[in-house]
This record gives C-alpha cells, sequence and structure tokens, in this order.
C-alpha cells in the first residue's frame, strides 16, 4: 500500500499515513484538500485533492476563507489573489523567525519572510567563511601511503591555476637571469598557483567526502606565444583517514567544525528562499 506525508500548519512534514488514513483526516478536518501531500520517496508536493481522494477545494468547507492572523481574503479576485504561505516559506520562517506564527498569508508574511532571508543570508555566509578557512587543515601529501594511517579512497581531486605573467615580471626576469640571480617576480606568480591548486583539492575532497589528500603531483608549464602565462596544475587522491587523531588535536579540532559547518550549510540550503 502507498504511503503518504501531509504538510501541517506549521509546514512540517507529517507521516507516513496510508491513502485511508488521508480521507479520514480530511473528515475529521485535520486536512484540508488543499494540504499539500507527497507520496513516500518522492520530492513533489501537491494538494490532495488532485491524488483524487476528495473533491476540489471548491467543495472542501475546511477550506479557509481569510487569513487567521491578519483576516485578509483568502482566493482570487479581480485586483489579485491572495493564499496561505506554502510549506517551503513556512520552514524558512520557523527556522529563522520562530517568534512568529507561520500560520498566515503571503501578505502579512512578506515582512517576515524578508527578515528570515535576510538571517538566512547572513548565517550562509558566515558557514561559508568559517569553511573557507578551516579548509586549510585537510592535509595534501605527496606520500601515496603514509605510515599508520587507516583510509579509504574518496576519488581523484585535480586544480589548475592559469596565471598571466605581465611585461613586469618578464622584464624582471630577464634582468636577474642575466646576473644569474633567481626571479623572485616568477617565484611569486608560481606560488600564487601553488596555492590557488591546493584551495581547490581541498574543496574538491571535502566534496566528496574525503578529509586529507594523498599521492599529491604539481606541474608547470608556459603557455602562449610568447609565452605569457603561467600554468599550475595539481593531482592527488582524497581520502577519509578513519584515524584523524594522528594529525593532531588541533587539526582534529578544525575538521569537526568543518564538518559541522558544512552539515549545517546543507541543512539550511534545503530550505527553498522564494522569491
Amino acid at each position: 500500500m502507498n504511503q503518504y506525508y501531509y504538510a501541517d500548519e506549521s509546514g512540517n512534514s507529517v507521516g507516513p499515513v496510508s491513502s485511508d488514513e488521508l480521507m479520514r483526516l480530511h473528515k475529521d478536518g485535520v486536512i484540508r484538500s488543499t494540504t499539500l501531500i507527497t507520496e513516500a520517496n518522492q520530492e513533489t508536493w501537491i494538494p490532495l485533492y488532485k491524488f483524487g481522494f476528495t473533491s476540489g477545494p471548491s467543495a472542501d468547507t475546511s477550506a479557509l476563507k481569510e487569513c487567521p492572523l491578519c483576516g485578509e481574503s483568502i482566493g482570487s479576485g479581480i485586483f489579485g489573489s491572495n493564499s496561505l504561505i506554502s510549506p517551503s516559506v513556512a520552514a524558512l520562517i520557523k527556522e529563522y523567525c520562530p517568534e512568529q506564527s507561520v500560520r498566515r498569508c503571503e501578505k502579512c508574511a512578506s515582512g517576515i519572510l524578508g527578515n528570515a532571508k535576510e538571517r538566512f543570508t547572513a548565517e550562509r555566509n558566515g558557514l561559508v567563511r568559517v569553511i573557507q578557512t578551516e579548509l586549510q587543515a585537510i592535509p595534501i601529501l605527496s606520500l601515496q601511503a603514509p605510515l599508520h594511517w587507516d583510509y579509504r579512497v574518496c576519488g581523484l581531486v585535480t586544480g589548475q591555476s592559469v596565471i598571466g605573467t605581465g611585461p613586469l615580471s618578464e622584464f624582471s626576469s630577464a634582468i636577474t637571469d642575466l646576473f644569474g640571480s633567481q626571479s623572485n617576480a616568477y617565484r611569486r606568480k608560481i606560488k600564487e598557483g601553488e596555492n590557488h591548486c591546493s584551495t581547490m583539492l581541498r574543496n574538491e575532497a571535502f566534496e566528496i567526502g574525503g578529509n586529507a589528500v594523498l599521492a599529491a603531483d604539481v606541474d608547470y608549464a608556459e603557455l602562449g606565444g610568447a609565452k605569457g602565462m603561467l600554468m599550475v596544475c595539481m593531482t592527488g587522491t582524497a581520502v577519509l583517514l578513519g584515524n584523524a587523531e594522528i594529525l593532531g588535536e588541533n587539526t582534529v579540532q578544525s575538521l569537526t567544525r568543518l564538518g559541522e559547518c558544512k552539515a549545517r550549510l546543507d541543512y539550511i540550503s534545503s530550505l527553498v528562499v522564494e522569491s
């Protein structure tokens, strides 16, 4: 027998319930013909009546005619339409403005929704900044199998960087070559490319569930007819280290914060911010 979930007045998902239970809930007035329903293992939410379990909303005596909070009319008219907020909007308001009622219409929710979006954006940006900082804790090693490491392979990660050396670097390089010394201008450009590639490797490793990169390899090349572009390429194998304590307490703490921030970011990103 198919199982279903329905959205309650707070925007929460309730279930699973059978079709018979849905009809009983509708008969008892717990849910309406316009209540959003989804089938188990599905992502699409549609009104109950479209499943064929009940008549359309015009025949639903329990359908609201006005907003329970502000009293504005619910429905469509010559001068526009108004309806109760969707479950996704209700979930966003509940998360960031828990003191506010989510049983409200679109008109009286506009100000609260704007506030919730601002808080959502501020938290998301803060989490991204923390993740970018803590990503530096992910080690990148050229070794293929470090001693005492207990890990599983996550996959290949790569990073590429193309940087223009510019006429100043070319001139500086020519002068230093003339006197047999090293070119600091080129060294800085190469270091920039290496740092960029390392960041890309850490990002990719983190995205596929890794907390370290092994067997790292880096290559360099000059591009263009006048060789005014410098390319740095880096590859490695992302792994998930089971005994992360081998990296030291500070690294473990950073990796823990990284995981917590990623989990929170994934959760709040699942809250649909409607325009």
